[in-house]
């Protein structure tokens, strides 16, 4: 029987058991939420994307992840600004952008304002993006996870770029 089923019981006074004789006497911890998801009101979806993105015949539509985990705000803003500065390097070629719901990506609405539309996988489904998934496990076969990225040069990047391409 569920532990939530008796605590239950016991509220409702329908136990003849005094709390003092449980375990941390009877009190309820409540999980604390880490505000995961929360970002992602309002955004589109993967199945929304238009069918030039899902065929991959049309220049412009990028599938983006990060190999460092976006926990903090300093890389959401990171994040934001490398993919706005990236668009306007290439004088607005990206038309969308397919991503994950890591936190890194909390700045969509941002990168919507500029006129690109922004995507998100459905939750646990990697598969959604597998060339990216794919990518990211060749990229951690020449550089370790416990490695830190900082500690790999420009000139080891290219070279790993060149060999993957």
């Amino acid at each position: 029987m569920p532990f939530k089923t008796l605590y239950n019981w016991l509220d409702k006074g329908w136990l003849d058991i005094k709390r003092e004789v449980l375990p941390d006497h009877g009190v309820r911890y409540r999980k604390s939420h880490d505000g995961r998801g929360q970002y992602t009101h309002g955004a589109k979806f993967i199945n929304q994307r238009p069918d030039e993105a899902n065929l991959r015949q049309e220049i412009g539509h990028f599938e983006v992840d990060t190999i460092l985990s976006g926990k903090t705000r300093g890389e959401v803003l990171a994040t934001t600004k490398a993919i706005l500065k990236l668009n306007e390097e290439l004088r607005g070629l990206i038309k969308s952008i397919t991503s994950d719901h890591g936190k890194e990506f909390a700045g969509f609405k941002e990168i919507e304002a500029c006129g690109i539309a922004h995507y998100f996988t459905h939750p646990y489904a990697p598969h959604e993006r597998g060339t990216n998934e794919r990518l990211n496990r060749e990229l951690r076969l020449h550089i370790p996870k416990n490695q830190p990225i900082e500690s790999v040069t420009d000139e080891e990047l290219t070279m790993i770029s060149k060999y993957l391409n």
